[in-house]
């Protein structure tokens, strides 16, 4: 597919253009299928800075007027709709074919069942700012400031401490019963209060600190890392990730943010691809209203996608600096909505399906105010620049030292790595290659590893210990003949890799932009595990676990804690029992270098669910690391590494002290659910770990 989504570009600007309407009292943009010439607020207020992207800035400028100027006396609240008729006759009228283009609009301040929409007055500020910052007309805030102040004061006086709590069915997610404190809502009007602050000149920092503060006491989430959509409840929502990035809560390209980004992706909502659910787990079916489940729409806040989420989720990704996801998430995009009958409100995530839409419900067949966040997607991947500078850009003297080393095999550039730093584990081995990956695809060359540090080496194997276990997939046979031939003929051609030359390729920007998506799709790319070390795992799984839901515990010790704080046998172990608990699981594998832990888990565990345990090589606490033990065979620890981390990797959910080896096992399974009992030191916060969120008891 063209990188250019000339397509998706097209449609989005025709999908816009097509709804704007001309009439007596001004101009109009409608959302609905049927010719009624209806304004949502909320819809508008989505779609309009797709607008100004296109150069409507009077359109969007009259639509705010006409909303600020139509806002309750009583209450300061606008419209959530401008109608052209009474409520009531709609149906009537839309039944009989009539058309009222040219009736006079009538602001509606309570939708369709008598149900609020709380967060328009905060969507009209935020717009009306984004209108400012992009034409540089401070005139119109100034013009409009007390009515601005007026929707502001709305919130105030209905907030209770730092915290709006609001009533049923009133936010976007107008089919479930969501009346508690959302963040969804308190993020739109934290972020309108400051940034309405600030444009003036008077922001309160202590006070918006404090409540920021009590935005993330409330919403953040311990085990995930991500804002929890209502207060007290498990839910977690991909529209809130992805707005308290959009919006700035958490800025994107801090580290906070980058954090905030990895756990998303970490979840059940994101999908090697993009965005997969609105929402997960699931709403209880007591939270949907009758007419969502009457119309067959039970899940469609929920499993169900939207393509403004799918939108907004590219948006991010570009954002965050991902450009392969945002690539992706687009790429799906387009496909959905070129597709006959994609303009809908909503699909099932994964795979594209049929639209959602029942003879009780035919409003969901035309929704296209997404198409402005389509808009800005593509404008947030623009901006990444040509696809050869993917992720980050190398340094000068990097892209000099690959130039240096590049040869040709089978008509395309290669470049030979030979890692042969001796302190290295097994996964470390594997986590350099995969930045240098990543390094590789920005500049368009093709990756061999050598691995060659002499504790992992059997001679009688071979002298590339890469090849005991792993083949390389980009490589025909003939290829690694030649290349074989090559360095045995001038060794000189592989560039060779310990501590001191890895640091000068300066790749740590690479493992700050790595995800687990980013991850997975490099490895699946590049290397492939021999058949022979898939079926030891298969056979020692099917013996020792079956089909029983098992959790995973990866314990590391000996010298860990130079990179993170040791944490006690009886710490993971608390872990480990809730999690049990959580997961009904039956048998508790543990991958562990220490043999203490390993018996201090039978004798706490007993009774409760069968330990088992693969590996072989253990040691006693405060020893060396077992791949620096010289009296090892290098091809059995390589080995007994590579087996624990696959057999985590089947597990339900693996409870983890910092390490590349269990990080892995999400690598090669991103679906995987793990947690982290204990975060590395600051300055050895590396990918996969830092994208791990922390378990808490």
């Amino acid at each position: 597919m063209a990188e250019s989504f000339a397509g998706l570009r097209q449609r989005a600007r025709s999908s816009l253009l097509r709804d704007l309407e001309t009439r007596p009292a001004g101009p109009l943009l409608s959302a609905d299928r049927w010719p009624l010439g209806r304004l949502r607020t909320r819809d508008f207020c989505f779609a309009a800075r797709g607008l100004l992207q296109l150069g409507e800035v009077s359109l969007v400028r009259a639509l705010l007027e006409w909303l600020l100027c139509h806002r309750r006396a009583s209450d300061g609240r606008v419209p959530c709709g401008l109608v052209p008729v009474p409520r009531l006759l709609r149906a009537a009228l839309a039944a009989g074919g009539w058309r009222t283009a040219g009736r006079r609009l009538r602001p509606e301040y309570v939708a369709g069942r008598g149900r609020e929409q709380v967060d328009c007055n905060a969507l009209v500020v935020l717009r009306a700012l984004d209108h400012a910052d992009h034409t540089g007309d401070c005139g119109f805030l100034h013009e409009h400031s007390d009515a601005l102040e007026a929707l502001l004061a709305y919130y105030a006086r209905r907030m209770r401490g730092d915290l709006f709590s609001q009533p049923p069915f009133a936010d976007w997610q107008n089919s479930v019963r969501r009346d508690a404190p959302a963040f969804y809502t308190n993020l739109l009007i934290f972020r309108a209060t400051e940034r309405w602050a600030e444009r003036r000149g008077d922001a309160p920092r202590r006070q918006l600190a404090r409540w920021r503060a009590t935005l993330e006491r409330v919403f953040r989430d311990p085990h995930s890392g991500l804002f929890r959509t209502l207060a007290g409840h498990p839910q977690l929502s991909l529209g809130d990730q992805l707005l308290a990035l959009d919006l700035g809560f958490v800025p994107p390209r801090s580290a906070a943010g980058l954090a905030l980004y990895d756990a998303l992706r970490s979840q059940p909502l994101w999908s090697l691809t993009g965005p997969a659910r609105s929402t997960w787990p699931d709403y209880p079916a007591s939270w949907i209203s009758l007419r969502a489940r009457l119309a067959g729409l039970r899940h469609v806040h929920d499993r169900q996608l939207s393509p403004w989420l799918l939108a907004l989720g590219a948006r991010v990704s570009g954002l965050c600096g991902d450009r392969s996801g945002s690539r992706d998430a687009l790429q799906r995009l387009e496909r959905r909505v070129l597709q006959p009958g994609g303009l809908a409100e909503s699909f099932q995530g994964g795979p594209v399906r049929r639209r959602l839409a029942t003879w009780l419900d035919r409003n969901q067949q035309r929704f296209s105010w997404g198409a402005g966040l389509w808009l800005e997607a593509l404008a947030s991947y623009d901006g990444l620049g040509p696809p050869q500078r993917e992720g980050m850009a190398a340094p000068a003297e990097t892209l000099r030292a690959l130039q240096a080393a590049a040869c040709q095999i089978g008509g395309r550039s290669c470049i030979m790595f030979d890692i042969v730093e001796w302190r290295l584990g097994v996964f470390a081995h594997l986590q350099w290659s995969l930045e240098l990956m990543q390094l590789c695809e920005e500049q368009g060359l093709l990756p061999y590893f050598h691995f060659s540090a002499p504790h992992l080496l059997v001679p009688e194997r071979g002298s590339n210990w890469f090849h005991y276990f792993f083949v390389h997939r980009q490589f025909s046979g003939d290829d690694l003949e030649s290349i074989e031939q090559r360095i045995r003929a001038d060794p000189s051609v592989l560039m060779r890799l310990d501590q001191e030359s890895f640091n000068r390729l300066k790749l740590r920007p690479y493992n700050r932009m790595l995800t687990f998506a980013r991850a997975a799709e490099l490895v699946r790319k590049y290397i492939r595990i021999r058949p022979c070390v898939r079926a030891r795992v298969e056979s020692w799984h099917a013996e020792a676990i079956g089909a029983r839901r098992a959790l995973g515990v990866h314990y590391r010790g000996t010298d860990k804690q130079l990179e993170a704080p040791r944490s006690s046998y009886a710490t993971v172990l608390d872990h480990v029992l809730v999690k049990l608990a959580e997961l009904r699981a039956e048998v508790l594998f543990v991958a562990t270098d220490e043999r203490g832990f390993l018996l201090c888990a039978r004798e706490r565990l007993a009774g409760r669910v069968e330990v088992v345990q693969r590996s072989r090589l253990l040691s006693d606490g405060g020893q060396a690391a077992l791949h620096r033990q010289p009296r090892l065979n290098g091809y059995q620890v390589v080995e007994e590494a590579l087996i624990d981390c696959l057999l985590l990797a089947r597990c339900e959910f693996v409870v983890k002290t910092p390490s590349f080896l269990s990080g892995w096992a999400k690598i090669f399974r991103p679906e995987l659910e793990m947690g982290l009992v204990s975060r590395p030191h600051a300055e050895m916060t590396w990918f996969p770990d830092r994208a791990i969120p922390s378990l808490s008891l």
